[in-house]
């Protein structure tokens, strides 16, 4: 019988018995309830709707309440740190039963869940738009047209384009503050050192007595405390230089030390160098500042910068509507990586030892050692027999800091600014704002000048001294500007918080110039084994000069290394059998290479001696390569002694002066501190990888070319012309996208690794070059370039020499010790 069910209905009471509700009492008895929920969704399909549609919009109406803090509210500078996992566990928290509803439809995929519901409460409050703020930084960081935001925002999407442009002003408000934070922390660590004198007569006129007159005429305060009037040399033994003996010509060419004064007690003429520290009797009282106790996280940071040149060319040109050349100046801050706050930072001596800045003996086991592992990991991809040694083969040659410069760089982007590096006085403008960045100290202190009279106060500023960065280019401008800017009365203003320092991207260019210029002639086409020929063979993309396809040119140099190494290789394996791969590869660099300067060399088989330095070169370019990826600054400088040669022979003067000068500051005249940050921050780690480090200047062409597609992208939202020719800072749309090209590009990064289900590696994909070695190998075995056959030699090298050995040691180090003498450090 169907069961009785008792119903009130106003006053009366009615008896129903229904088959329906006999069915589902016994289903729930026997807990069925798959069918049980069948069958009351089939008859009361309306009156479930109903209710499951107000407990979500009760769920939707919480999320937009002001009572809630929902994390959809935040404003557009906190899309740096959106995070899908924080979304979705606020969204199952409050909106279980819509999201339990969208799983029951089907849709197993979390982030298109809360990508649905985000649009939704987007469409129902305006202001929960953390995602559509974070997909409208995604489209203008790769440069979607305004018509996309328009058909993409009304399907709640994205924000609208105004609406981008305020979320992007708002996420670079304080584009700075990282940088700014540093340098706050970086004034703990100032301290006056013991050579810093108060320039006292850039305030006022001395009146000395004529006893004196002839003592401090020849002492020079033009000086900063970091950059010395004249230092001292010893290539053999002390060598005196007055500072009367620096030319206008050489106004660039100079490094930082500690000061040393030219004394003519006697008004003889004759001159005696002294250091600064002897000079306590003759100078103005020091200033004294208690040191701060250091902190435990070295806050130490260095900025790169370069110029940035982009034409703007209208649709239709007119006599006054013609292409707009924007010149400015593009540059980023990154924190160092190696904790340097337990390094002393007082000035080292007053003496530049020469031999220091020359190739020794221990340098070149250093470097050959370092080489054989190279030569290693080339012989076991080339030869089936050695394939089984790979995992004895170092992939990564460890250096004292390798597990600093595996992790990811801190960098921050500081924008444009509205002015020429070639111009001097905008140069000028460019290190003041830099300058801006330097941790500085107030300092005032009271001077006795006169017997019975008050004293002098001197209100002066002592900097914490960072490094600029840049190509050769860059780094002689900057020195130029604090040269012009040495008669300038306070440290400030002549610059002396910055010590510009050259980077090693454009100098491995340098040096693929000079070896294409020592082993690549065009009439050696018909010539078999030379660069030209080998060029044609293989008909790549290497250009005559590097500088047009430097990426080109590098990838040909690579094969053309495996290459002459399987040659070389193979002439040695037909004489004697080599079990150990290792073994193999140090013979090679004995017998078919030669990287001591005073070694002589063999020049009877030209054809033979070309073939050794084409090998030569190579690897000491590959070497070069290899420090920089591996963030080796002991390796990097170790390979800066014999670029200093390289350069000096193949005449790049330029950087000839920027070996000289950065050797010469790393181990003579900078401090501890000073010299170690120099050594290892002069690398970029964008990945947070082993090996995957990159120079300053590199990653700097890599914002520039971002930022120049960035502005690409804007089309017509770019003014033409600045509205202001004398703000240093360009018009808002460009310096926008300057500012924003870190903080875009990190975005887009973390996007796309919450949302892909493929991580990418970040790595170019570069295609086997196996069967290039084997033809290029072949011709190399025709010829018998590791052979040594008298009388040999190619037409187009018919005066052919070693580059290295073309410059032995005692000549570089008279001609260092002479140029040094005309240098103006």
């Amino acid at each position: 019988h169907s069961p009785v069910v008792s119903v009130n209905i106003g006053k009366r009471k009615y008896q129903i018995s229904t088959p329906t509700r006999k069915m589902l009492i016994k289903r729930c008895t026997r807990r069925n309830f798959h069918s049980f929920s069948k069958t009351v969704v089939e008859s009361q399909s309306e009156n479930i709707t109903s209710e499951l549609g107000r407990h979500i919009k009760e769920e939707f109406n919480f999320m937009c309440s002001a009572q809630h803090d929902s994390i959809l509210l935040k404003g557009g500078e906190h899309i740096k740190s959106f995070s899908w996992s924080n979304v979705g566990l606020e969204l199952q928290q409050n909106m279980p039963v819509f999201l339990s509803l969208l799983n029951a439809i089907g849709s197993c995929d979390q982030s298109l869940n809360f990508l649905v519901t985000c649009m939704l409460l987007k469409k129902q409050h305006q202001r929960m738009a953390l995602l559509q703020r974070m997909v409208s930084a995604f489209l203008f960081a790769n440069g979607a047209s305004k018509q996309v935001y328009k058909c993409l925002q009304p399907l709640m999407l994205c924000m609208s384009y105004e609406a981008t442009l305020t979320t992007i002003d708002a996420t670079v408000k304080d584009f700075d503050k990282p940088i700014k934070l540093w340098q706050s922390r970086l004034v703990e660590f100032i301290h006056l050192p013991e050579n810093m004198l108060i320039d006292i007569d850039r305030f006022f006129d001395l009146g000395h007595s004529s006893d004196d007159s002839s003592v401090l005429s020849d002492i020079s305060f033009d000086s900063p405390p970091c950059s010395p009037i004249s230092p001292v040399f010893c290539p053999n033994s002390h060598i005196s230089l007055p500072s009367d003996s620096y030319t206008d010509e050489e106004a660039n060419d100079y490094v930082t030390t500690e000061a040393v004064y030219a004394i003519d007690q006697e008004g003889t003429g004759n001159r005696e160098f002294i250091s600064s520290k002897d000079l306590d009797s003759l100078s103005p009282p020091k200033v004294a500042v208690e040191n701060v106790v250091q902190i435990s996280q070295w806050p130490g940071f260095k900025i790169v910068g370069d110029n940035i040149d982009k034409n703007f060319r209208p649709a239709f040109q007119r006599h006054n509507n013609k292409t707009n050349s924007m010149h400015a100046f593009h540059m980023y801050a990154v924190l160092d990586r190696v904790d340097f706050s337990s390094l002393s930072d007082n000035a080292p001596g007053c003496t530049i030892d020469v031999d220091k800045l020359l190739i020794s003996k221990s340098d070149i086991d250093k470097l050959e050692a370092d080489i054989a592992i190279l030569l290693s990991r080339i012989l076991v991809l080339n030869f089936p027999i050695y394939s089984k040694q790979s995992k004895d083969v170092l992939s990564h040659i460890p250096s004292k800091h390798s597990a600093e410069m595996s992790t990811k760089s801190t960098v921050v982007p500081l924008g444009l600014l509205q002015r020429n590096e070639n111009k001097v006085d905008e140069m000028c403008q460019i290190m003041d704002k830099i300058h801006e960045y330097v941790p500085g100290k107030h300092v005032t202190e009271g001077f006795p000048i006169f017997e019975g009279e008050d004293d002098v106060e001197i209100d002066e500023e002592s900097f914490h001294q960072i490094l600029f960065g840049g190509d050769q280019l860059t780094v002689a401008r900057a020195r130029g500007s604090i040269a012009a800017r040495q008669d300038h009365l306070t440290r400030r203003d002549r610059l002396e918080g910055l010590l510009p320092v050259v980077e090693d991207w454009h100098t491995k260019l340098c040096l693929l110039k000079a070896i294409w210029k020592h082993i690549y002639k065009k009439s050696s086409i018909p010539e078999k084994g030379t660069l030209c020929q080998l060029k044609i063979l293989l008909n790549c993309s290497a250009s005559v000069d590097p500088g047009v396809n430097m990426k080109g040119c590098e990838d040909f140099f690579l094969i053309v290394l495996h290459s002459y190494a399987v040659a070389s290789a193979k002439r040695l394996m037909s004489v004697k059998q080599y079990s150990d791969v290792t073994d193999l590869a140090k013979a090679i660099i004995h017998q078919f290479t030669n990287f001591n300067p005073d070694e002589k060399v063999s020049r009877t088989d030209k054809v033979h001696l070309y073939g050794t330095q084409v090998l030569t070169l190579a690897l000491l370019w590959h070497a070069f390569n290899d420090s920089i990826r591996e963030g080796d600054g002991d390796r990097v400088l170790l390979i800066w002694k014999f670029l200093l040669v390289v350069f000096k022979t193949k005449g790049h003067r330029n950087y000839c002066k920027e070996a000289i000068t950065l050797l010469t500051q790393y181990h003579c005249l900078l401090s501890e501190r000073k010299a170690a940050q120099l050594k290892w921050s002069r690398f970029i780690n964008t990945k947070g990888r082993q090996g995957c480090n990159l120079s300053c200047d590199l990653h700097l062409e890599h914002l520039n070319r971002r930022l120049k597609g960035l502005i690409s992208d804007l089309r017509s939202n770019v003014a033409k012309k600045p509205t202001n020719c004398h703000a240093i800072y360009p018009n808002n749309a460009i310096n926008r996208a300057a500012k924003s090209i870190g903080v875009l590009h990190d975005i887009c990064n973390m996007f796309e690794e919450q949302t892909s289900a493929r991580t990418e590696s970040g790595n170019h994909n570069i295609p086997s070059f196996l069967k290039d070695v084997q033809m290029i190998v072949k011709i190399l075995e025709e010829e018998n370039i590791f052979e040594s056959i008298p009388g040999r030699k190619y037409p187009s090298f018919n005066n052919f020499n070693t580059v290295l050995q073309q410059c032995p040691t005692q000549h570089l180090k008279t001609w260092i010790s002479d140029k040094l003498k005309t240098y103006k450090f």
